[in-house]
């Protein structure tokens, strides 16, 4: 029984984001985009950045000018047929997520800047990342 409880904790605390990786997703994102990165259950993003094999995610974001965000994310499986042997390109997820993340935009009618990646995992690319060849398709 003990073991059962110890291999559940294991599971479940290993789709929380790491501890430096909240701090500052926390002093960044916000609201509903801040529970969407910090949430580990199943189809979570977290669940999937931290998945065992081949995690690969992509978060989207764009800053609104009232404060508000708007983001979306995906993941591998979304953009390739074979869970196993075929691995997905940034690019393809990448594009996903900002895809989503425009729509949500204009659906919305945000005055929100363009939207760009955030994280590819648990990295934050923000800073460094640029969007240049993006376009809606």
């Amino acid at each position: 029984m003990n073991r059962l409880l110890l291999l559940i904790i294991f599971i479940v605390s290993g789709c929380a984001a790491p501890g430096p990786v909240k701090e500052k997703a926390a002093s960044f994102l916000k609201g509903a985009c801040y529970e969407k990165f910090v949430d580990g259950s199943l189809g979570g993003y977290q669940h999937y950045a931290n998945m065992l094999y081949k995690p690969k995610v992509a978060f989207a974001l764009s800053d609104d000018k009232s404060g508000a965000q708007i983001c979306a994310f995906a993941w591998r499986r979304e953009v390739t047929d074979d869970f196993w042997t075929e691995d997905a390109s940034w690019e393809k997820i990448e594009a996903l997520a900002l895809s989503r993340c425009e729509d949500f935009r204009l659906k919305n009618n945000s005055a929100a800047a363009t939207c760009k990646i955030y994280t590819r995992n648990n990295e934050i690319v923000w800073d460094q990342y640029k969007n240049e060849n993006f376009k809606m398709q």
